[in-house]
């Protein structure tokens, strides 16, 4: 079975991978395409002829393979992104070792996707702080790196940061919120949120709905669930900004996107065929 093999060269952890990208190649008879970010969507549509894509990247590479993936194939994640919060959630393979494993004992199983305005999404979407945190994020890791950049951005933004007025129409409701934060996943994130935010399997066909009902402490919403009204649905959630400019600024997989209101979200059940 042909079997195409995609590594993101951009990726921060690439370099240091190498040895493991080449020790799948020894173990797994593919096509291999080491290629930069700006040829990730072409490479990505040429295989669509194998029926396995193996993608080597963090999760913002696994959500832009997940655009063109058909349902036919079947996707594998090399594990070498920083973060890796999909394939820890998905329970996929967290080794190119166990991968291998899995790839030759054929392990393969559904998990569900969230939709946007058709765009597929692996992890969720955020409205608000977040979006806002990441731009100033991208900003200061220029210099020191991402993870260090996370605190200064975080506290430079949490001094500046507006609230959203969106409307919010979910489980026959209909809602109008103020809000510094709102948050959809696929799959409702554990008891632990927001202190911990971990998922189970991918599996449920169901969105966690997440919004910080309070204006007056915002930091301490990072760390207490009390301060969120917590939701779930398995039916579509359309919202709409209140703002006369009818755009809002949305942070789908980390990576941050401006729409045009409304935005229609649903979930998409067993969508995707992943090796697990």
């Amino acid at each position: 079975m042909k079997i195409a093999v995609i590594i993101n060269k951009d990726c921060r952890n690439y370099k240091k991978n190498k040895d493991l990208i080449k020790e799948f190649e020894n173990n797994i008879s593919c096509d291999k395409f080491i290629i930069k970010a700006k040829d990730l969507v072409s490479t990505l549509k040429k295989a669509q002829i194998y029926p396995i894509v193996i993608i080597g990247g963090g999760d913002g590479t696994i959500h832009t393979a997940v655009q063109y993936i058909k349902p036919e194939q079947v996707l594998g994640v090399l594990p070498i992104g920083t973060l890796n919060h999909f394939i820890k959630d998905a329970h996929l393979p967290q080794t190119v070792q166990e991968l291998i494993k899995s790839i030759k004992a054929n392990r393969i199983k559904n998990i569900d996707l969230v939709s946007i305005n058709n765009e597929k999404v692996i992890n969720n979407i955020s409205f608000g702080f977040y979006p806002y945190f990441v731009k100033k994020r991208e900003k200061i890791e220029k210099s020191i790196g991402k993870l260090l950049a996370y605190f200064p951005a975080f506290f430079r933004h949490l001094l500046r940061h507006k609230p959203l007025n969106l409307n919010l129409e979910y489980n026959s409701n209909n809602s109008d919120i103020t809000t510094h934060s709102l948050i959809i996943s696929n799959t409702p994130y554990e008891i632990s949120f927001p202190v911990s935010i971990v998922r189970d399997d991918l599996t449920s066909e169901t969105m966690g709905i997440y919004y910080i009902n309070t204006l007056k402490n915002v930091f301490q919403a990072s760390s207490d669930k009390s301060f969120w009204k917590v939701e779930q649905t398995n039916h579509s959630i359309k919202i709409k900004t209140k703002s006369k400019h009818n755009i809002i600024k949305v942070g789908i997989d980390g990576e941050v996107i401006t729409l045009k209101s409304p935005l229609n979200i649903s979930i998409l059940p067993k969508a995707l065929k992943v090796f697990y």
